[in-house]
């Protein structure tokens, strides 16, 4: 553990100290919220160190093969021409495809409101978005 880990205040503690209060609260439902607030801190901890792994990794290896990537034009493109003239790319997967008899099949978030399409202002943004549309059956 770093010397940051190390310093900060038990969740225990931080769930108890907790001042946020609701009307009519039995002491069983206030007890039952202070533990699952227990819980969400130290999960949130646990996402922030599986982060700080993932961000320490070494570059993996280098994008060999001639990988070919065609569009809804049916244009094709190599992996370097997936990100036109910018430095990233993102790659947002729809879940859903023709394979699949309806929609119900497929995650909740491809296909809740605003999550079917990348952002309007997209093209305003410094990286390339290549939508992935190939499901998995």
């Amino acid at each position: 553990m770093d010397a940051k880990t190390e310093t900060l205040i038990p969740a225990a503690r931080l769930a108890a100290e907790n001042p946020v209060r609701y009307p009519n609260e039995s002491a069983q439902y206030r007890a039952a919220r202070t533990a699952l607030l227990e819980h969400e801190i130290d999960l949130r901890r646990q996402l922030e160190r599986v982060a700080a792994e993932r961000r320490a990794l070494p570059p993996g290896g280098p994008v060999t093969g001639d990988y070919r990537f065609s569009g809804e034009d049916g244009a094709e493109t190599d992996f370097e021409g997936l990100f036109k003239d910018k430095a990233t790319l993102g790659v947002y997967s729809y879940m859903f495809g023709p394979q699949r008899s309806s929609r119900a099949r497929c995650a909740p978030t491809c296909w809740a409101p605003g999550r079917a399409t990348p952002p309007t202002s997209i093209s305003a943004c410094r990286w390339w978005w290549w939508p992935a549309r190939r499901s998995r059956g």
